[in-house]
């Protein structure tokens, strides 16, 4: 039994504990797009800010994931030294000079948003770093006073000049000789540094504020290149079909709307996060049910699932980003994916930026529940090698063991369960329960043919055997009943 006096020696440490909370809820009111004086509805045109990966994703052995390898942008990984400071005061002095700038000019329009953009950052992640000092040491040799008034400044002007060249100049080419040697020519950087720099853009903690990109580069038409570049370099590639007048169809790219409804992406990882669910064509399925359970989405190895009789299929034209399942005909479609060693940073960057704590849109969770889901699907080499024959996986890797690895990695994840995969999910259980006896045939015919009919000299000496017996069989009957003279 607790006695009052214990409680009141107690009562100082309470008092302290509920100010620090206290304290803390406002920093969180203070950084959060609650509004409070109206519906209680978060401002979707606001978004997220740009913060650091939770702890919980950290402490789960991604670190390397999401940590700059070459070069940083924005200020969270300003005192790591890097050789990329070099290449980003390089492609700044490049990209000036090819858009005809000055970087004084260039400065003064950022500085007139200097508060609006350090507004993008999250402020208890900015206050745990002295910028001022990392800045110091990152800029030496280029320092002097009027710069380091402004530091936050010419950090933004540096970092999106840097950013738009690499993209600008990063194309994808018809003739691979030329794109080949695009980087040595017009970046000056290898090929295979450039391709470490463009996964360094992906991190979360690299990302710098989307409308800083847009007060650089006046020019939309030439920013709208850079962006399907990003878009493409990363194997995400919108296109819509269309019927002409004369009955033929053909395919056009697509550039992620900006600046519409959604308002303009937060950064270049939010733009890529947009461009990955724009390929779902808006079928997002909408229920009323919902889950607040962490769960994983498992449905079986594609093995598993073949066996069982259900058949995979890749999804046409590569228009959808969710999985369809047709419970009539137990056909799984799946997207199509292209796997290199880009896709785990990529993903988990995405899967960081889902978790951020005031991340809210109608497609909460998607990128994440997609992986737990493919996860779910690859056990073993020959998953991945089902998944390639049916056209679905793309592997840039080593080989299939190092896709199953990479999945399995990801794998640990836990997330909140969506509409989409939960009605999948109960879709298949569903066709599960209903066909047991069609199952269980299939199952048998799917385990003889992977026993005995695995190869083509399988098949040869099955209807090798089968012709001897049939001619035994005539012969017999020949030999029983003889033609009458």
């Amino acid at each position: 039994m607790i006695s009052q006096t214990s409680i009141i020696k107690r009562r100082p440490k309470l008092q302290r504990h509920l100010y620090d909370t206290s304290l803390a809820v406002q920093r969180y009111l203070n950084n959060s797009n609650i509004n409070m004086e109206g519906d209680g509805k978060h401002d979707h045109m606001k978004g997220p800010k740009i913060q650091c990966v939770s702890r919980y994703l950290r402490g789960m052995g991604f670190e390397t994931f999401y940590t700059p390898q070459i070069i940083s942008f924005g200020p969270f990984h300003l005192n790591e030294q890097s050789v990329g400071q070099t290449y980003k005061t390089l492609w700044t002095a490049m990209y000036l000079k090819e858009t005809n700038q000055k970087y004084e000019d260039v400065l003064g329009r950022i500085n007139g948003l200097c508060d609006e953009l350090r507004q993008s950052y999250l402020d208890d992640d900015i206050a745990e770093r002295d910028l001022e000092a990392a800045f110091a040491v990152r800029f030496h040799p280029i320092m002097h006073d009027e710069i380091m008034e402004n530091y936050f400044t010419w950090m933004w002007l540096v970092d999106g000049c840097s950013i738009l060249h690499v993209l600008d100049k990063s194309y994808n080419s018809n003739d691979p000789e030329q794109e080949l040697n695009v980087p040595e020519q017009e970046l000056n950087v290898s090929i295979d540094r450039l391709a470490r720099v463009h996964k360094d853009m992906l991190l979360l903690e690299n990302q710098i504020p989307f409308k800083l990109l847009k007060i650089i580069c006046n020019d939309e038409a030439k920013l709208n290149v850079c962006l399907q570049n990003f878009l493409e370099n990363h194997g995400v590639v919108v296109t819509s079909t269309r019927t002409s007048t004369a009955g033929e169809v053909s395919k056009d790219h697509l550039i992620v709307k900006i600046g519409e409804d959604e308002g303009d992406p937060i950064h270049l990882l939010d733009y890529l996060h947009r461009g990955f669910l724009m390929k779902s064509d808006h079928g997002i399925l909408k229920l009323n049910k919902k889950s607040l359970h962490l769960r994983k989405y498992r449905v079986g190895s594609i093995q598993e699932l073949k066996k069982a009789g259900i058949r995979i299929q890749k999804l046409p034209d590569g228009r959808f980003v969710h999985p369809i399942f047709n419970s009539n005909r137990g056909i799984l479609q799946l997207p199509d994916l292209i796997v290199n060693d880009s896709t785990a940073v990529m993903f988990l960057n995405l899967i960081a930026y889902e978790m951020c704590p005031d991340f809210r849109n109608d497609f909460d969770f998607s990128v994440s529940s997609f992986i737990v889901f493919f996860s779910s699907l690859i056990d073993k080499p020959e998953d991945v090698k089902e998944l390639r024959s049916c056209g679905v996986l793309i592997n840039e890797l080593a080989g299939d063991k190092e896709v199953v690895d990479l999945f399995n990695q990801m794998d640990a994840l836990l997330v909140p369960e969506t509409n989409i995969y939960a009605e999948i999910t109960y879709q298949m259980q569903k066709y599960f329960v209903l066909n047991p006896t069609k199952i269980k045939m299939l199952g048998w015919l799917e385990e003889a043919y992977s026993s005995f009919l695995h190869s083509p000299w399988t098949i040869i000496a099955l209807l090798a055997a089968t012709l001897g017996l049939t001619l035994t069989f005539i012969q017999t009957w020949f030999a029983i009943h003889p033609k009458d003279p």
